[in-house]
C-alpha cells in the first residue's frame, strides 16, 4: 500500500520533470528566435539609408525583445530551479520505494517462515491428538486394554490369590457353625 502511494508520487515527479523540461526548452527556443530578430534590428539599425521614423520602431521593438529576453531567462531560472527539486525528490522516492520493497520481501520471508511453523504446531498438536484417544487407566477399575490390570493401594494384584493353607482357614473360623462346616 505503501509503496503504491510512493510510486504515484513517483510518477508524478517524472510528470513535472518532463514539464519543467519542456518550459525551460520552450523558453530557449523562444531566446533563440528573440535573439535572431535582435541582430536583424542591428543590422536595420546600422544601414546608412534608414529613415528616424524606422530607427525609432525598431529600437522600440529592440526594448520589447530585451523585456521578452529577460521574462524568458526568468521561465528557465526558476524552472532550472524546480527541475532540480523534482529530481531531488524523484531520487529520493526511488531509494524510499526500494527501501520499503525490501522490507515487503523480507516480511513476506518472515510470512512464510511463521506459516510454516504453523503448519508444523497444527500437525504436531493432531499426533498428539490421535496418540491420546484411549485415555489412561484409572486406578482400581479395570480396562478394556490387555496391559493394564486393576492394582490396589499396595500396588499388586486388586484381586489377591487366596492360599489354601488350613492356617488361614482356622482364623477365619468364628462364630458361625454353618460357615464353618463350609470352610472344612
Amino acid at each position: 500500500m505503501m509503496v503504491t502511494k510512493f510510486e504515484q508520487e513517483l510518477t508524478v515527479a517524472n510528470e513535472q520533470i518532463m514539464d519543467a523540461k519542456t518550459k525551460i526548452s520552450g523558453a530557449q527556443e523562444i531566446q533563440r528566435i528573440l535573439a535572431v530578430r535582435m541582430k536583424e534590428i542591428a543590422t536595420l539599425t546600422a544601414r546608412p539609408t534608414i529613415t528616424a521614423a524606422e530607427k525609432t520602431k525598431l529600437t522600440t521593438e529592440e526594448g520589447e525583445i530585451k523585456n521578452k529576453v529577460e521574462a524568458q531567462q526568468n521561465t528557465i531560472d526558476i524552472e532550472t530551479k524546480n527541475l532540480v527539486q523534482y529530481e531531488t525528490n524523484v531520487a529520493t522516492l526511488q531509494t524510499t520505494i526500494k527501501t520499503f520493497k525490501g522490507y515487503v520481501k523480507e516480511i513476506q520471508g518472515v510470512i512464510k517462515q511463521l506459516e510454516k511453523k504453523v503448519k508444523e504446531t497444527q500437525s504436531a498438536l493432531k499426533s498428539e491428538k490421535k496418540k491420546d484417544t484411549t485415555a489412561p487407566p484409572v486406578k482400581g477399575k479395570t480396562t478394556d486394554a490387555t496391559d493394564a490390570e486393576a492394582v490396589d493401594e499396595e500396588g499388586d494384584a486388586k484381586v489377591d490369590e487366596v492360599d489354601t493353607n488350613e492356617e488361614v482357614i482356622d482364623e477365619v473360623k468364628g462364630g458361625n457353625e454353618k460357615v464353618d462346616k463350609e470352610l472344612d
